[in-house]
């Protein structure tokens, strides 16, 4: 399968976003639980946003487990968040097949879609552990050393912004 370097290529923009998503916006996860980033308060999140019939979304799969696998920890997880309308079983077979080890989501129809309805996929939004919006990234991370720059680089901007103390 051919994707273009333009479909790969994340970018990123970090210390321009101030917005927070309220512990009131609430997700579902796969075992029909409520879930909130406020569950993961304390921690700096990859919030990933796909769609299974995203090319870019599915290529990245393996680089985010791999990322979350090595990096995850008491301050550092990542959330995929899938805003698939009425696919809860494709999710869950994706989830299966790609056999991702980080929790994923059904965020359409779900309150916290209000501050994740994005027109393009995928995006990330690095949410720092007091819960506000650190930065994004738009597009799909092309290797686990593309992640993990953009991981060192959002520790870096926590740090400095002196959110991690």
């Amino acid at each position: 399968m051919l994707i273009s370097n333009a479909a790969m290529t994340a970018t990123s923009v970090f210390g321009q976003d101030r917005l927070k998503i309220p512990d009131s916006a609430t997700a579902k996860a796969l075992d029909d639980k409520t879930v909130s980033l406020a569950d993961h308060r304390g921690k700096l999140i990859f919030l990933v946003i796909w769609k299974t019939d995203c090319v870019a979304c599915v290529f990245e799969i393996p680089i985010l487990n791999k990322l979350h696998n090595e990096h995850y920890s008491e301050d550092f997880t990542v959330i995929g968040l899938s805003m698939d309308r009425g696919k809860k079983e494709r999710v869950e077979r994706i989830v299966e097949e790609y056999r991702i080890d980080y929790p994923v989501w059904l965020g359409h129809g779900e309150s916290i879609s209000a501050y994740t309805d994005v027109p393009i996929v995928p995006v990330l939004l690095v949410i720092g552990p007091d819960g506000w919006l650190a930065g994004h990234f738009i597009g799909a991370f092309y290797s686990l050393e593309h992640a993990e720059a953009a991981l060192k680089e959002a520790r870096a901007i926590i740090e400095k912004s002196g959110e991690g103390e």
